[in-house]
């Protein structure tokens, strides 16, 4: 059994804080690895350069003319991923292209979304709910579906664990979506009549 407890908007809060914190582990690491390197006379090495020089590569063709700025920095196969991309889509598109790449041991993903123009929660809403009503995938669902601060919370029962992934991509190409969390239910295929014997 679980048991999940929601104040609306202390989540954000919680997660907000969660990611100040990270940015700023992130950021002493980086430093502290700069320093040490600066220190001791070291330079990346040839790996670590020709392996950022492949993530960049990739990351080029999906960045642009999207008005997206990515800094790709590599220390022993380890990934940090900084800048900021209009859509939430195109982080989690740059964060796949960085962990499918030889070589990468981790990536960091710090990534902020910066939309052109803020849509508000309700307008975001509207359009999960078309995705979700045009989909055939999801038809027979019933999905609970939230937004607040360009966070979108979807909630239910689905058939496959693709259809998750399906969904968490098509809502993060609208525009003003910082966030996607699902809480997905998996549950076994629904059987026909004629499936029965």
């Amino acid at each position: 059994m679980q048991l999940r407890i929601r104040a609306r908007g202390l989540d954000v809060l919680a997660k907000t804080r969660h990611a100040v914190e990270r940015r700023v582990s992130v950021l002493v690491l980086v430093f502290a690895l700069a320093a040490a390197s600066a220190a001791s006379g070291q330079t990346q090495s040839p790996e670590d350069d020709a392996l950022r020089a492949r993530i960049e590569a990739q990351l080029a063709e999906l960045i642009d003319g999207t008005g997206a700025s990515i800094r790709v920095a590599v220390r022993d196969g380890q990934v940090v991923l900084q800048g900021q991309v209009r859509l939430l889509e195109q982080s989690l598109r740059a964060e796949q292209a960085a962990w499918t790449t030889p070589g990468v041991r981790d990536v960091d993903n710090e990534l902020r979304v910066v939309p052109l123009a803020a849509g508000t929660d309700a307008a975001i809403a509207r359009q999960v709910r078309m995705i979700v009503k045009s989909d055939g995938r999801f038809l027979d669902t019933q999905l609970r579906i939230e937004v607040l601060a360009g966070v979108v919370s979807i909630r239910g029962a689905f058939q496959d664990p693709g259809d998750v992934l399906a969904l968490k991509h098509r809502v993060a190409a609208i525009p003003g979506v910082l966030d996607v969390e699902i809480d997905a239910l998996l549950v076994a295929g629904r059987t026909s009549a004629n499936d029965k014997s």
